[in-house]
């Protein structure tokens, strides 16, 4: 099970300065703004432990900055990640559109943001890292950054459903990084996110240049 704190959802509101605007214990301070999704994780972590299921695996998925003056930051980030890493979790998986990213604002601007996750985590929860890799050569390169222990696939699955099988097969090479438009019945996407891929959406996969200029 994750544990949705990203992408600007419901965790992820209580903890941002920029959206919570609470007076009560639930927002403020960047304690109580903290005590939300941490009150969320110790709820999940609970229920498990009332079942007697520690073979069930709950991790926690969280956007690690915002932009705006009061959105959240590196700093921000890293008292959260201190705080779950005293939880009984199994992994921690950021959300961001290119894995490289580096932080914007707060503690190690300029520093990639995954290298500064990577160093206040040390170790103690698998991280998993993703966002605009494509290929198997994005994989590999973002495996050895060090930085993490797992790499996810969103976009690329979108493009490619059998993108693992292509992997393990050694049909690397197989493997497309741009959608066509006009092989909607080749990716298995649902319709309402199809209308949306057309539309160029920046958090979908990319879609052919050329169909891009055709329709501009």
């Amino acid at each position: 099970m994750e544990i949705y704190g990203a992408n600007q959802f419901l965790l992820q509101q209580f903890f941002s300065e920029k959206v919570n605007h609470r007076k009560d214990k639930w927002g403020g301070s960047l304690e109580n703004r903290l005590r939300f999704p941490l009150s969320v994780v110790d709820a999940v972590c609970a229920v498990r432990e009332k079942l007697k299921r520690r073979d069930f695996i709950i991790g926690y998925r969280f956007s690690p900055e915002e932009p705006g003056e009061k959105g959240i930051t590196m700093t921000d980030t890293v008292a959260l990640l201190k705080a779950l890493v005293e939880k009984p979790l199994q992994y921690l998986h950021v959300s961001q559109k290119d894995f490289n990213n580096k932080v914007r604002r707060g503690l190690g601007e300029g520093q990639s943001r995954l290298k500064i996750i990577h160093e206040t985590v040390q170790g103690r929860l698998p991280v998993i890292g993703l966002g605009s890799l494509f290929t198997l050569d994005d994989y590999v390169k973002a495996l050895q950054s060090g930085f993490i222990e797992f790499v996810g696939s969103g976009k690329s699955v979108m493009m490619n459903p059998h993108f693992g099988n292509r992997i393990f097969a050694g049909k690397a090479d197989e493997i497309v990084t741009a959608i066509d438009l006009g092989k909607a019945d080749h990716y298995d996407i649902p319709k309402p996110l199809w209308e949306m891929c057309k539309k160029g959406e920046d958090w979908l996969p990319p879609v052919k240049m050329t169909e891009i200029s055709e329709r501009n």
